[in-house]
């Protein structure tokens, strides 16, 4: 076996096409880079050129006839100009579709979503697989990972596409993780609306807003990515397509490493936990290979149930794990009813997050009208009211605004989006549609009052059937066939307090007297940012 790659000035594209190695020591391709109407063309040593057709076979270019089941023939003469130079040492054996995919980091052809960002995957390709890569007058900015050199086109006509890539040869596991923080804002937004409009649909007929709730984006992708890495291919595709990244595998793992060794960690200013578990079924397996790497870089813990426990034993046992991992203070998870059919792999993400303020508090005396919708009973709530230099944004397009507030902790940050009116409707929907670093980015820098509701809210957030609505159908199954997910879960624990730092409310405001004062009376969108990356989100309805 082995892997043909296409490559133009704008992307390129990487098969899979299936044979039986019978050379040894170095088998050498040359692969033309300007090939019409989509073909891929494979030069061998003899130069006699061969046409990769759509079953899959390798037959000759020139009297090779276009039709609807087959490809056109090349027609142009070779260059030299336009070739790249690709050779591997087979070890003396034929490779199978996985080990292949993972040695050559192939690229599917979504991947590329500008010409920096493809050049920038295309770097880091180059420096983490076993290719010798040569180069003749190459027309694309590349990088020569045996030197650590750039290799720059020598042709006038190619400095533009060269100017609009100005990270050349920058350090590829940061370009990685900012392609992982790009998809991840996209998983998040779909995996908000979904849940908002899920919530929404089960309310009671009062509670027009629906009900408040929290999700983690953040750690449903990094278990959607390392399960990407066990399965089978059509449903890593599906988990690719609904991650939004299309990485090998190497650098899924590569960047799960850093993402965890990145995150915050408890502090006497943060209390900040989190756990991953997949327990499956005895009788499923679960590769070494996963268990040592995905896995391993993720912190997912993997261990096996007893198939003979009774759902009550079952219960128990689950409910003990969370319980655990979020520090005692999420219990009664599951529900035996639950766990009646059976399970075949239960994936749990465990999330306690609570910060302090930077700026302590005042706990203001009594309580406060809360407004829902006009057809919502009448509510009240216990207030804080933090006077600190904020980040703060009008939208009038949406007639709602935003505020940043900074937690003790360095790169921690609450970033509230609120309506004018009562109804999150609209809002939602926008910031189902627009990256929240987008409102960030704008934000001005203010002495702000913000008056803020207290709350503790703990969320048991039920997976599978909005896995499927946001496209997973395959990894979600009751059928134990392989590693399905017969059960997931995101519990979730957050704090919105005072503190044990905050002042009493004795009428005199001894603050700065600030730039703006907003009160949080009324139903808002929350955002636990880590530097430009969402912990956790959600909506706050009382």
């Amino acid at each position: 076996m082995t892997l043909i790659c296409k490559t133009y000035v704008i992307m390129f594209t990487c098969f899979l096409v299936k044979y039986s190695v019978q050379t040894f020591g170095f088998t050498q391709y040359y692969i033309s880079s300007t090939v019409p109407n989509e073909l891929i063309t494979l030069v061998p040593n003899n130069y006699e050129k061969y046409c990769f057709s759509t079953d899959y076979k390798w037959k000759p270019c020139p009297k090779y006839r276009t039709s609807s089941n087959d490809v056109t023939p090349v027609t142009k003469s070779y260059n030299l100009e336009d070739r790249i130079l690709y050779s591997h040492r087979f070890m003396d054996k034929e490779f199978k579709d996985q080990e292949l995919y993972n040695l050559f980091l192939s690229i599917p052809p979504s991947v590329p979503k500008s010409i920096g960002g493809l050049f920038r995957y295309w770097n880091w390709l180059l420096k983490n697989t076993p290719i010798e890569l040569y180069s003749d007058e190459i027309p694309l900015p590349i990088l020569n990972y045996r030197k650590g050199t750039e290799l720059l086109s020598s042709r006038n006509n190619e400095n533009e596409l060269s100017s609009s890539f100005s990270r050349l040869g920058t350090d590829p596991k940061e370009d990685l993780i900012n392609e992982f923080i790009d998809s991840l804002d996209q998983l998040e937004k779909k995996f908000y609306a979904t849940t908002y409009a899920t919530l929404q649909a089960i309310s009671p007929s009062e509670y027009v807003n629906g009900i408040s709730f929290t999700l983690s984006g953040l750690f449903l992708q990094m278990a959607l990515v390392a399960l990407s890495t066990e399965v089978d291919h059509e449903t890593r595709r599906e988990l690719d397509e609904c991650t939004g990244f299309y990485v090998p595998e190497q650098a899924k793992i590569e960047v799960l490493k850093n993402i965890i060794s990145w995150l915050p960690t408890s502090s006497d200013r943060l209390k900040f936990r989190y756990k991953t578990r997949l327990v499956v079924k005895q009788g499923i397996y679960v590769s070494e290979k996963f268990l040592r790497g995905a896995a391993a870089a993720g912190r997912i813990k993997v261990e096996d149930l007893n198939d003979t426990q009774t759902p009550e034993k079952l219960t128990a046992t689950l409910n003990h794990m969370v319980e655990i991992d979020s520090g005692g203070a999420l219990r009664n998870t599951f529900e035996e009813d639950e766990l009646s059919k059976g399970v075949c792999a239960v994936l749990m993400s465990t999330v306690y997050l609570r910060a302090r303020w930077r700026s302590p508090p005042t706990l203001l005396n009594g309580t406060f009208p809360f407004y829902d919708d006009e057809r919502a009973p009448e509510r009240n709530a216990r207030m804080i009211r933090i006077n600190d230099i904020m980040g703060y944004a009008d939208l009038p397009e949406w007639d709602a605004e935003a505020l940043e507030i900074k937690y003790a902790t360095t790169g921690l940050t609450l970033v509230l989006v609120v309506p004018k009116g009562r109804s999150l409707r609209n809002l939602a929907a926008h910031m189902s549609t627009t990256s929240l670093q987008s409102i960030v980015d704008v934000m001005q820098s203010k002495r702000i009052a913000a008056t803020l509701p207290l709350f503790t809210l703990r969320m048991t957030l039920l997976l599978p059937a909005k896995m499927q609505t946001m496209g997973i159908t395959r990894l979600v199954d009751k059928r134990c066939d392989g590693l399905k997910l017969s059960h997931a879960i995101q519990r979730i624990m957050f704090w919105s307090e005072a503190g044990r730092y905050a002042f009493k409310d004795d009428g005199i405001e001894w603050d700065e007297t600030p730039e703006q004062r907003i009160i949080f009376n009324r139903p808002y969108l929350f955002y636990v940012r880590w530097h430009n990356v969402t912990i956790l989100n959600g909506n706050f309805v009382l």
